[in-house]
């Protein structure tokens, strides 16, 4: 299959003896049109490297756009490769964006959840020097959360390593998770170390007032070492003191060039192959001589096998990625794949950045990185959980300008506070049963006393004891009974526990579909953890529509294949795919859409329900849920799982859909209020892509829709024993079992003359009927103006 991999894989191999960088060297970013298979070898032919790629489509096809040193450019130039410079010097390019104004650098500040933090001298970014002249602001400001710096190493050129630890007791080497922050193992990637920098602040500057941040410096030991490369971060600096500067390894003297990319100098796989890293030593991607040839992955090295951390982050620019290892073999994940896969999704949540292995997010391989080697390396040290964040786009490469620094670098405090969590007990619930003690039937019907008991789920690396949960509700047609908490619930790492059951009353007069709301409240180790319950709504619904796949696609319009398929299945044996027999093919437009459009007229509420999982080129190609009431007109339907799309490839920005990969099944529920009252609705799954890259596509399985009809709700009060009864409403299904599940069968008496047995229920009537207990039925149905009795003695 056409893969943009093979690309780079090629690039990779062959991309050695590029020349030092020196003072005067110009890199440039330029687009190469890949719309002709030859082009790869061309490349590869040429010695022609790229560091962080991006895909674009242009009205020539596609095409893959990086940066290249002046050499490689004049190679490139030579060799008859169809391309384009669109970018001449980036450095230039960078001096010549707009520069924050004082004034609007100081509103920014004013804006920002830290006030510590601001921008450097080196076009906003910090130097070396103001890195480590904040590093003791910090400890001055804050003696009791953070230490005074440590060196961990020295460099080639003597500068050192410095590490820090954030804490209650900073000074004091406790018995708590540890979890390691690090940045600039690339000199040329300082939005790393502001991002890290300024979630440093924001521990600093919460702690005492924001309870998170409270509970996290108080229960967890976090080291950071925010620049791993100061040589070659102060050689950027004194070659473009005003920012902009491209070098990337360290200051190595190799001879006839200078540097190690220390991202492929450590020690897990390290020269695995010649496609994840050089041997050569005027290669971005050199290698080094040995494993560990450089002292500043010593200096890691000997730190992490000196500490327990469970935890890590290796930030770097760019391309909106978190990724986790593998990443010196393609299409091979760790034992723990579905741990990492959690983890990252939970993540990215927020800013949406693709994550995967190397190879299925930045799309080449690399041997000898950081993350193989904190994980892989598990005899010197407990195996670290650790993952390398991308941060910012194309549009901010490696020096985003002034005004991206800060959006950046908020964009992932979300992440950083997710793995400080993950590091320890960390627990919320994951699921849910229902238990109704009315018609029995699982929903909370008016007037019901319904049980609920919890999966709590600790997402964390350490065990988590004496978990409580408790419920709270100010919706008023919720009534929380007593005891209303549970406790001393034991869980351990990455475990599952099954609370006991808590009880809630719904009003007998609460609507029908009305939203439930209620607080979970999850206690641990004094922290507590507040999740909604989620799509908990009044009433019970009726299936509308089914299908599990096993007989066909005969409710279906298949498009371009969809099938069915015995490949894959959550339930049963079969499930519904795009592209039966193998990936789907390039600049498709696939749907698989309902032939019989539902009818909503009656209904008020209605969810989509299915189970998924995908392999979808990220960013590129898109699979979505589509609704509409004409056949014509789509409306896009966000859902659990969504993400919103990137204007790039096929993908409609912000519209929401899948991409990426998801190897487990999900299940996925949708919003269809939106639709009530339609004559028709009509529904569709597609997949679309754009030129290259196909992946395996998408699976569905289980597709239900459930609807709540119109009407109101009313609860009828009934005895243990006989009762005198009568409609309320008109109601659809007259069957008194139907409508009184819970009454004895065979006692329904209405009177014709006389008292006789019936089975149907009919409004302003009269009828006794017996019931084994009491309870309020609730009765869903339309009003009617009045009741009149017709009764005899």
């Amino acid at each position: 299959m056409k893969q943009l991999s093979n690309l780079v894989l090629f690039i990779c191999i062959f991309g050695w003896g590029i020349a030092v960088a020196q003072p005067t060297e110009i890199y440039s970013e330029v687009r190469i049109f890949v719309d002709q298979p030859s082009v790869f070898q061309d490349l590869a032919n040429n010695d022609i490297y790229f560091d962080h790629i991006h895909r674009e489509k242009t009205d020539r096809g596609m095409a893959i756009a990086g940066v290249l040193n002046s050499r490689e450019l004049a190679t490139l130039q030579t060799s008859g490769i169809d391309h384009e410079v669109l970018i001449p010097d980036m450095t230039a390019h960078f001096l010549a964006q707009p520069k924050l104004s004082a004034a609007e650098q100081s509103r920014i500040r004013a804006n920002s959840s830290v006030q510590g933090f601001e921008f450097g001298s080196m076009g906003g970014y910090y130097t070396f020097a103001e890195v480590v002249s904040e590093l003791d602001s910090m400890r001055l400001l804050y003696p009791n959360l953070i230490s005074q710096k440590q060196s961990i190493g020295s460099t080639h050129q003597g500068r050192d390593v410095w590490m820090v630890k954030i804490s209650d007791n900073p000074d004091i080497d406790e018995n708590e998770p540890e979890v390691l922050y690090d940045a600039l193992h690339h000199a040329r990637e300082p939005q790393s170390m502001m991002t890290v920098i300024y979630y440093m602040y924001y521990l600093l500057e919460n702690y005492g007032t924001d309870p998170e941040a409270t509970y996290l410096v108080d229960n967890r030991e976090l080291y950071f070492v925010p620049v791993i490369n100061p040589d070659g971060y102060e050689y950027n600096r004194q070659t473009n003191p005003n920012g902009g500067g491209f070098w990337r390894k360290n200051r190595r003297n190799n001879g006839s060039s200078y540097g190690v990319d220390l991202n492929r100098n450590y020690g897990h796989m390290w020269g695995y192959d010649n496609s994840g890293s050089s041997p050569s030593p005027g290669s971005d991607t050199y290698r080094g001589p040995s494993a560990f040839s450089e002292p500043e992955t010593q200096a890691i090295r000997d730190f992490c096998n000196s500490r327990e951390f469970k935890m890590a982050l290796n930030y770097h620019t760019y391309s909106d990625l978190l990724i986790y290892p593998w990443g010196y073999i393609a299409s091979f994940e760790t034992p723990d794949s579905a741990v990492f896969r959690e983890y990252a999704a939970d993540m990215t949540q927020f800013n949406n950045y693709t994550w995967g292995t190397g190879d299925q997010t930045v799309g080449y391989l690399t041997n000898g990185d950081s993350d193989d080697w904190m994980y892989g390396e598990q005899v010197t040290k407990p195996k670290i959980y650790s993952m390398t964040p991308e941060v910012g786009g194309s549009g901010d490469g490696f020096w985003p300008s002034q005004s991206r620094i800060y959006p950046l670098a908020e964009e992932n405090l979300y992440p950083n506070l997710f793995v400080a969590w993950a590091a320890g007990e960390f627990v919320k619930y994951s699921d849910y049963l229902l238990n109704d003690f009315g018609n029995g039937n699982g929903f909370p019907d008016p007037g019901e006393n319904v049980d609920i008991r919890f999966t709590l789920k600790n997402l964390g690396l350490s065990d988590a004891t004496g978990v409580s949960v408790a419920l709270v509700s100010d919706d008023p047609y919720v009534q929380i009974s007593a005891p209303s908490k549970n406790n001393a619930i034991d869980i351990p790492a990455r475990g599952e526990a099954l609370s006991d059951p808590l009880t809630f009353t719904i009003a007998g007069n609460a609507p029908q579909a009305h939203a439930i709301s209620i607080q979970v409240q999850i206690t641990f180790n004094d922290y507590t953890i507040s999740q909604n319950l989620q799509g908990l709504l009044v009433g019970t619904p009726q299936v509308s529509f089914s299908d599990g796949a096993e007989n066909g696609t005969g409710n279906w319009n298949t498009g371009q294949g969809w099938n069915t398929t015995t490949s894959q299945s959550h339930s049963a044996s079969r499930s519904f795919t795009d592209s039966p027999s193998g990936n789907y093919g390039s600049n498709i437009n696939n749907s698989l859409t309902l032939q019989v459009p539902l009818d909503f007229t009656d209904v008020t509420a209605a969810y989509l329900e299915f189970w998924t999982k995908w392999a979808i080129e990220s960013r590129w190609d898109f699979a979505q849920v589509h609704a509409s009431t004409n056949g014509t007109s789509w409306t896009s339907l966000s859902g659990l799982h969504t993400i919103p799309g990137s204007g790039d490839g096929v993908q409609t920005t912000g519209e929401p859909g899948y991409d990426g990969f998801q190897s487990s099944w999900v299940k996925e529920q949708m919003d269809l209020s939106q639709f009530s009252g339609a004559a028709q609705l009509f529904l569709r799954f597609r997949l679309r892509s754009d030129v290259s890259v196909e992946e395996d596509g998408w699976y569905v399985d289980d597709i239900s829709i459930s609807a709540y009809g119109s009407g109101s709700v009313t609860g009828v009060a009934v005895d243990d024993g006989w009762n005198l009864i009568s409609l309320p409403l008109n109601v659809s299904n007259s069957n008194y079992l139907d409508v009184f599940p819970n009454a004895l069968p065979g006692t329904l008496f209405g009177f014709d003359g006389s008292y006789v047995t019936a089975t149907e229920l009919t409004a302003g009537n009269g009828y006794w009927l017996r019931f084994a207990a009491a309870e309020l039925a609730p009765v869903t149905g339309q009003p009617i103006d009045a009741l009149q009795l017709s009764l005899s003695e």
